[in-house]
């Protein structure tokens, strides 16, 4: 009887547990949450408002909503422009939303992405080098390509972000009503200010680091696909300027001095 009633017991307990099966973007909600409370930059009830939208299953500003702000803060500025809703977009987008995922997630597929612009890129070297006299020409050539790829996505996504970190990280952003030509500047208020610098500092500023590294390792590795195809380009033609020219004679063509006739 002891043993079914702590069972029992034990079954209720885990039933009204709370899921703690959260995504990344939820948990960063709610430590971003959590340290505003703490600092005191944001208000209690906005704070508790970006808990309950986390455990609902999504970052609480995304939604449209501002996190538990006042919705009214921001409705000057289009939804789509308004730096939190920015940030989103590029959690989901196709390659910005790969910075988002650990460095070993990030790396594999990028290097998912060289193995597919170096097949890509295998036809257009062939066409300046043969593959089966000038492999190594060939083979640098078609990586060369591939890092081009590879650096100019990893470019892409460093600029997305950056650029979301500026609109995040200031005190005012630009914002378009219908079109270029009528462009307005948007002072955000205190709350959303503090929203926004939190999640800047503690989500985009993490990201932005890796980022810079990753960049760094892809330009070096085009850098010496291009180093390594000069030094073996000048010495393979080094090589063919020694070796001897054929000249017509009377007795016929002679390549060197110590072949005859």
């Amino acid at each position: 009887m002891t043993s079914q009633l702590a069972g029992a017991r034990g079954g209720l307990a885990h039933a009204h547990a709370p899921s703690v099966c959260l995504s990344r973007a939820q948990r960063t909600a709610r430590k971003v949450s959590r340290r505003g409370r703490e600092a005191g930059l944001l208000p209690r009830c906005a704070a508790e408002g970006g808990g309950r939208n986390a455990r609902k299953g999504g970052v609480g500003a995304a939604d449209g909503a501002g996190g538990g702000l006042n919705p009214n803060l921001e409705m000057a500025v289009p939804k789509e422009q308004r730096p939190v809703n920015e940030l989103t977009a590029l959690r989901e987008g196709p390659f910005s939303g790969w910075a988002g995922l650990e460095v070993g997630g990030f790396v594999q597929r990028l290097g998912l992405l060289w193995l597919g612009a170096f097949a890509f890129s295998c036809p257009v070297a062939a066409g300046s080098y043969e593959p089966s006299k000038d492999t190594i020409e060939f083979l640098l050539s078609a990586g060369l390509g591939a890092c081009a790829v590879q650096t100019a996505v990893v470019l892409r996504i460093y600029t997305s972000w950056s650029y979301v970190s500026n609109r995040l990280l200031s005190a005012a952003i630009e914002y378009e009503e219908t079109g270029w030509y009528d462009g307005q500047t948007f002072l955000k208020p205190p709350e959303v200010l503090a929203r926004d610098r939190l999640l800047g500092t503690y989500e985009v500023k993490p990201i932005m680091s890796k980022l810079k590294l990753v960049l760094y390792g892809t330009l070096g590795g085009l850098v010496a696909c291009a180093l390594s195809l000069t030094l073996f380009d000048n010495i393979t033609e080094t090589y063919a300027s020694k070796v001897p020219s054929a000249r017509l004679t009377q007795n016929g063509i002679l390549y060197n001095s110590f072949i005859t006739d």
